[in-house]
């Protein structure tokens, strides 16, 4: 029964593969028309719904990298701040020693 369900369906099983079998009495191209449309309507459903949302994504993505970059000038600014107090106590040390 199930060997006439696919062949009635135009489809033959090899492995895990589906294979459409082209039905002789009809025509192919015809056929794959609503699957074309279908298809198209589909990719420009998605890409008009994820579109707001890549926008939104981008922007955020950029705030965080002008956030990056400002946490990275305050390292680097509080680096050498650091590296002054050191030479500021090395010399006071030094003086104190002498």
């Amino acid at each position: 029964m199930a060997e006439s369900a696919r062949s009635d369906l135009g489809l033959e099983v090899i492995g895990k593969e589906i294979l459409w079998l082209e039905n002789p009495g009809m025509d192919s191209d015809r056929s794959e028309q609503p699957v074309l449309i279908t298809s198209v309507a589909g990719i420009v459903a998605v890409w008009i719904y994820n579109e707001p949302l890549t926008q939104k994504v981008s922007a955020q993505l950029s705030d965080i990298d002008s956030q990056l970059a400002q946490a990275e000038a305050t390292l680097k600014s509080s680096e050498q701040e650091l590296a002054r107090a050191l030479r500021i106590m090395d010399s006071a040390q030094s003086t104190l020693e002498s």
